[in-house]
């Protein structure tokens, strides 16, 4: 489990920031966090699952849950536990003997024919989600493990970014800077590319 806390200590650790008072507060580290968690969660998306409105026999289509995003959708499971096929055809089929399926639409899953009684009630929709910094510091970020590296590199560069920019709001020249905001960048980038590497060979990071 790796907290807030934890991650902060990281940066400061990478930013050479562990004298007292030290350069960044623990509230100016924490919003780099944030925006690195989001940009992390960009790149490997969390999976989530969802519960739709109750879906009545001969029913067409049910309006997805509020918080799943279109896009976002990878799955759809019947009240039975069964995944449904996703279909790619133009739209509806009353024949009897068709497979149910579904898609995405207009903020609704469209079945590929009516829902049967045996399939009424409430389907779950499976989706990819962003990622969000948690806001303490005793609670588990959601980030895969092994992970934490990545955070704390894409953090990193945005303090060093930020830091630069207001050194040269101040009229200072912010020397070395922006190479070593360039530094963090890249090593995040080896880091996500070394993962997505573990993905493809099979190896799953659990999220």
């Amino acid at each position: 489990m790796t907290t807030r806390a934890q991650l902060r200590t990281a940066a400061r650790e990478r930013l050479e920031d562990t004298a007292s008072p030290p350069l960044w507060s623990d509230a100016a580290l924490n919003g780099f966090l944030a925006d690195a968690v989001a940009a992390y969660g960009a790149r490997f998306p969390r999976t989530a699952q969802a519960l739709a409105a109750a879906v009545a026999a001969g029913a067409l289509s049910v309006l997805l849950p509020a918080a799943v995003p279109e896009e976002g959708v990878a799955g759809v499971v019947d009240p039975s536990g069964r995944a449904v096929e996703r279909f790619d055809g133009p739209g509806f089929a009353p024949g009897t003997g068709v497979e149910q399926g579904w898609r995405v639409w207009a903020g609704a899953v469209r079945f590929r024919r009516p829902v049967r009684a045996g399939e009424a009630g409430a389907w779950t929709v499976e989706y990819r989600a962003g990622r969000e910094a948690v806001a303490d510091d005793v609670s588990a970020q959601p980030i895969g493990a092994g992970d934490e590296p990545i955070v704390v590199a894409l953090a990193c560069a945005a303090a060093v970014e930020r830091r630069a920019v207001e050194d040269a709001k101040r009229g200072s020249r912010p020397v070395g800077l922006p190479g070593l905001a360039a530094d963090f960048r890249s090593e995040a980038e080896r880091l996500i590319a070394a993962r997505r590497r573990r993905l493809r060979s099979g190896v799953v990071v659990p999220a």
